[in-house]
């Protein structure tokens, strides 16, 4: 049995990951959960606009690429999301199932990367598991992140490296560089992944040959082409991160001199409190039984060293929110490199520490996986309400009348109302300015006009099961009839 599980384990390992991705997601109900009020408006948008005068998807990638550069630099993801949108159109079911299998492939392409790093099947497996479930497997059902694709072109681009360092074919480099440059151009995040990919190839080496600087030079002589290649990308498109951009730019990235050390203190202990308990919870049992290896600490400083090239970036990046959800990749690559790869290759690795160790390493994934379920759910179930409220809305409205997305301050829920109904044939839909107290069209030819608001027919908005609930608009609702669907609150001026 175990003969044929060694022969066939990429076969067994595929059908595995592809069995539990989709067993959650069809257990929970994410793939047919519906419309949600983040990102999804994003295929409205592109449909609308493709759909105007002279609209194509050419024009579409210009106006998107545009209006993103003055705060973000990923233009690959807007290509790629508006080519797909041709395809897909905004048919959630076809992208949540899209989803599933990205994440599927990112779950073999860790697997393959970690077995190319002498790990066992088991070790293998948990190493893939442990970087993509808990708080960020967020990127499994949600279809705006670009984690779940990042983290797949970046595996992608390591398990090449890892090939062409095992086997010297060029061709492989070629590969893995590709992959790397996509995924930089794709998400900001990842191309902070570079310098661990220039690193890693002298650590491959100084592994094979001793540390020494005959060796470092040696690498720089031979791989000198690569090397640089790899330089001149990370420099230059940090370069144009830098002047076009800025820093801090992205509202949640960067050093901000507004923001006090206080501030930073707070946003880092709710980021732990609610999403890296459980990794700091493993790490202290985990970090007894590694002291037990306390002789081989070169090995554990060196491959510290290694995996902080991973996770000290992402810190540095996100030091102003945090590691919140999705932001937890890649820096949860670096963590597993460290407590799975590492420490499973460390000398002595057997007998009764392996065996606490694994179950330490199982003891992690069961909290994480309970949560990966808990927000799963919470997804399905703030996905039916969007999606159940839009629908009624559109059925007790006619086109002449007027309906309020009152979902201030999130102005991505109005902009998910106003392109859903527009493309249902609804131009007469306006959003809520809490503070002014105003309603301004938003949709159709009368885009940017003012009405009272008590003209509204029909108001939509939060209540207080939403986690982005804030407050009931300042709105007069005696004269409407109030109608919840699940965290979502319509209503309906009485006759």
């Amino acid at each position: 049995m175990l003969k044929f599980i060694k022969k066939n384990d990429f076969v067994i390992v595929s059908i595995f990951f592809a069995i539990l991705v989709f067993s959650l997601l069809l257990g929970t109900g994410t793939i047919t959960s519906g419309w949600h009020m983040v990102d999804d408006h994003e295929f409205l948008e592109y449909q609308i606009e493709m759909s105007r005068t002279g609209g194509n998807v050419f024009t579409c990638i210009q106006k998107a690429l545009a209006e993103d550069i003055g705060s973000r630099f990923r233009p690959l993801y807007y290509i790629f999301r508006i080519i797909l949108t041709t395809i897909f159109g905004s048919n959630l079911v076809v992208w949540s199932i899209f989803k599933a299998f990205e994440v599927i492939l990112a779950f073999i392409f860790l697997y393959l990367c970690a077995k190319l790093m002498n790990c066992t099947i088991f070790y293998s497996v948990i190493f893939s598991l442990i970087v993509m479930v808990g708080p960020q497997s967020v990127v499994w059902w949600k279809l705006g992140p670009q984690e779940s694709t990042g983290i797949l072109f970046f595996s992608i681009s390591f398990y090449f490296l890892l090939k062409w360092l095992h086997s010297g074919k060029k061709y492989f480099s070629v590969i893995s560089y590709l992959f790397i440059l996509i995924v930089s151009l794709y998400k900001e995040s990842f191309l902070l992944l570079i310098p661990f990919m220039i690193v890693y190839i002298f650590y491959f080496n100084c592994l094979q040959n001793g540390l020494s600087f005959s060796t470092i030079k040696n690498v720089m002589r031979s791989h000198f082409p690569l090397l640089l290649i790899y330089a001149v990308t990370f420099i230059a498109i940090v370069l144009i991160i830098v002047l076009l951009v800025g820093v801090s730019s992205p509202g949640y990235v960067g050093f901000d001199t507004s923001v006090t050390l206080n501030q930073y203190k707070n946003y880092w202990l709710d980021a732990i409190r609610n999403y890296l308990k459980y990794f700091l919870y493993f790490m202290i049992p985990a970090s007894l039984l590694i002291i037990t290896y306390i002789k081989h600490w070169k090995i554990l400083l060196r491959e510290a060293i290694m995996a902080s090239f991973i996770m000290f970036p992402q810190i540095i990046l996100y030091c102003k929110t945090g590691l919140e959800e999705r932001y937890i990749l890649p820096w949860s690559f670096g963590f597993a490199y460290f407590f799975v790869i590492s420490i499973s290759n460390l000398p002595m690795f057997k007998g009764i520490r392996k065996i606490l160790y694994s179950g330490v390493l199982i003891l992690l994934l069961v909290p994480h996986f309970l949560v990966l379920v808990k927000e799963a759910e919470y997804f399905t179930y703030r996905g039916h309400s969007v999606t159940t409220v839009l629908n009624e809305a559109l059925s007790k409205s006619s086109p002449d009348m007027n309906i309020l997305s009152a979902y201030s301050p999130y102005e991505e829920s109005d902009i998910t109302v106003s392109c859903w109904m527009q493309l249902q044939g609804r131009d007469n839909v306006y959003t809520w300015n809490e503070n002014e107290r105003i309603c301004t069209d938003k949709s159709g030819t009368g885009y940017g006009r003012i009405e009272d608001v008590s003209e509204m027919d029909i108001i939509l908005f939060y209540n207080p099961k939403d986690r982005h609930y804030c407050y009931d608009p300042s709105i007069d609702l005696s004269n409407y009839t109030r109608i919840d669907y699940g965290t979502m609150t319509m209503c309906i001026k009485n006759k």
